[in-house]
């Protein structure tokens, strides 16, 4: 027979897990149904709209979000890419024109209406360095998914914020 402490740091372990792998209570979920098409791409970086419209496509749908066809959905969440800066930040003091750190700024533009009436808009913007050599070293597409997760999560809890 087991002692009563194995059930507890059972349940212990069985907690911190739920709790890790993104369980979620449905009774909070969001309840109207939105509708989001691809975001708009205002600047010069191709194919960067679509990076960001799949990460907050992800995020909406883990936050519980129901996404619709246009002529089913409550709500409409539009949205533009206004801004991708690369600027260097650092270069290799072997070769002075050798950049060595950038930082990627990327901006997003949204709009959340109903009924055809604007109800809230937001600008929001995220930053991330990154270096092209060494230990550290990742490329500017892996940086740009870790913008776009981190715009996405920011973008969600703007808009589930702004509906309660």
């Amino acid at each position: 027979m087991r002692s009563p402490s194995f059930f507890v740091i059972w349940n212990l372990i069985f907690g911190l897990f739920l709790a890790g792998c993104g369980y979620q209570n449905i009774s909070q979920r969001p309840s109207f149904d939105l509708y989001f098409p691809i975001l708009t791409n205002r600047t010069g970086e191709p194919g960067v709209e679509v990076i960001l419209t799949s990460a907050l496509t992800r995020e909406l749908l883990r936050r519980g979000v129901s996404l619709s066809p246009e002529e089913r959905a409550s709500h409409f969440l539009s949205g533009a890419v206004t801004s991708y800066q690369r600027s260097p930040l650092a270069f290799q003091s072997e070769d002075p024109a050798e950049v060595k750190i950038y930082r990627l700024v990327v901006t997003v533009h949204l709009d959340l209406s109903a009924c055809g009436e604007r109800l809230k808009e937001t600008d929001l913007s995220s930053a991330r360095d990154y270096y092209l050599v060494g230990p550290f070293a990742r490329s500017e597409s892996e940086t740009l998914q870790l913008l776009a997760d981190d715009l996405a999560k920011r973008a969600v809890a703007w808009l589930l914020q702004e509906r309660r």
